[in-house]
């Protein structure tokens, strides 16, 4: 067993050691009655003071006091105070919601957990925590250049191969610069370029060749809006993508080239990214006397140049804090690819069904038909969403790759003033009939709550209202556990016999 799996069992345990068995906290309560019973410390039907025959010291508090069972009523008061806290919230939530909360493994309070509802991006929780798994924190995906041969006096003969490795977002400085949130993670496709011009190609005598043959040619999800794709929700889909594979329109120079400015989906993301490089290339004195193209490298081809991607935690963590649908759909299908050596949307679902079985997660009304939560035939439960996140534990790579309000991302502008801002990690989703949020609160008393709120309003549209409740949850989360004062349940010092109270 592996050291990173052992120390995650041990904090399970250690989990389950403190809470755990509080639901069965009657029982012991009622076995431990009948042994005091039976040993003389109860008398009349009421709890007595026990004197010590060693000491000739009294008990200042009763055996059966709640003072010496703290751990067996701490859980069920905590949580039935919570769904006391989370009521009106629960009353003001539209029918097509649900709510799942849990703390060590297990629910607190739960309103239709297990009703399939539409998760838009929430969805993403789950191609992380798989990507994760499958792929490994730490691997990275390599983009290369290549050719027939090396180069001789600078000069490649034939076309120069540029070979896709599913690295979600090669990106220009220049594209970059014009997304929402920017600057953003990613790799610089200028750097690929300034590498190819260090290994000393001075002059390609044919084609720059954009070759993404690591994945299947479907560029969409059918379910998906046309207008996702028009309007730059999501990129064509492909294992070579360069600026989300938004290409120019009628025209335009090097820097719109270069940096998407006038973009459109590219109507073939390979040939488009060798263009892109192409450019950059000639930007560096590198003449290339063919243009640009899409088709596959030999398979025999001299490596010249290559750049990794970051590592999969990281692209994991740019896709949940930035929302990026493009990384979500090209992990998808490199898990697909992992598991089984095809790399498509439909192999990728296949490995989430399967790893929430192992992870002994229900699907039972579950419908996954893409990574990023666009399509409109998707349908999660909370429950499925808090479980994921449980299996990724509070402190585990997951989490910390959720947003932070007030960070750069997609909860910069949230919970401005508001005191769980400190205490939120989370993955937003909206469309224009769902909003949801998902993640962790660590209470003042140093708890993690995993939760899932998801809301869907069918022939209606999202309102403020129901963002200003996903901020309510998490407020409320933070009065995690009320118990009494930690000074009222611990045990009296004893008294010598005869002291009086």
């Amino acid at each position: 067993m592996s050291a990173p799996m052992d120390r995650k069992r041990r904090r399970r345990a250690k989990q389950r050691r403190r809470l755990g068995f509080l639901r069965g906290a009657a029982l012991v309560l009622a076995v431990l009655g009948g042994v005091l019973v039976a040993a003389g410390w109860v008398s009349d039907g009421t709890a007595a003071v026990g004197t010590s025959p060693r000491t000739g010291m009294e008990l200042a508090t009763p055996m059966l006091s709640a003072r010496r069972v703290p751990d067996l009523v701490l859980r069920p008061t905590a949580d039935l105070k919570m769904a006391k806290a989370l009521a009106p919230l629960a009353q003001q939530s539209p029918p097509d919601s649900c709510i799942s909360v849990g703390q060590a493994g297990g629910p607190v309070f739960e309103l239709r957990p297990d009703t399939p509802l539409l998760p838009a991006s929430n969805l993403k929780i789950l191609v992380g925590a798989v990507a994760l798994e499958v792929l490994g924190p730490e691997t990275t995906l390599t983009t290369r250049v290549v050719a027939d041969a090396d180069p001789v006096g600078g000069t490649v003969q034939g076309d120069l191969y540029f070979v896709g490795g599913g690295d979600p977002i090669i990106e220009t400085g220049n594209y970059d610069a014009s997304l929402m949130f920017a600057p953003q993670p990613h790799t610089a496709l200028e750097g690929l370029a300034d590498a190819v011009r260090a290994a000393g190609v001075t002059k390609v005598t044919g084609n720059v060749v954009g070759d993404d043959g690591r994945y299947d040619d479907l560029r969409t999800v059918e379910s998906w809006d046309p207008d996702d794709l028009s309007n730059g929700e999501v990129g064509p889909l492909s294992a070579l993508s360069v600026n989300d594979a938004r290409d120019r329109t009628n025209g335009g120079d090097l820097d719109d080239i270069v940096s998407g400015a006038i973009s459109d989906p590219a109507a073939d993301p390979p040939a488009h990214a060798a263009e892109v490089l192409r450019e950059l290339l000639i930007a560096r004195g590198v003449v290339v006397e063919g243009a640009f193209a899409s088709g596959e490298a030999p398979d025999q081809a001299r490596q010249i140049a290559a750049v990794d991607s970051l590592p999969v935690e990281g692209l994991v963590a740019q896709m949940l804090q930035f929302s990026d649908n493009n990384t979500a759909e090209l992990l998808l299908k490199e898990v697909g690819r992992e598991r089984s050596g095809v790399g498509s949307t439909a192999a990728g679902i296949k490995v989430e069904l399967e790893l929430l079985k192992e992870w002994g997660i229900s699907t039972e009304g579950v419908v996954i038909v893409d990574a990023s939560g666009l399509s409109g035939a998707d349908r999660v439960t909370c429950t499925l969403l808090r479980r994921v996140l449980d299996h990724g534990e509070a402190d585990g790579l997951l989490a910390k790759a959720l947003a932070v309000p007030g960070e750069n991302g997609t909860l910069l502008k949230r919970w401005v003033d508001s005191p769980a801002r400190e205490a939120v990690r989370a993955k937003s989703g909206t469309l224009s009939i769902v909003t949801g949020l998902s993640g962790w609160v660590r209470t003042p008393a140093e708890f993690d709550l995993s939760f899932s709120y998801l809301i869907n309003r069918p022939g209606a549209n999202i309102v403020q209202d129901d963002l200003t409740r996903q901020e309510q949850l998490t407020e409320t989360l933070l009065s995690y556990p009320q118990l009494p004062d930690p000074k009222v349940l611990a045990p009296s010092e004893p008294r010598p016999v005869g002291s009086g109270s």
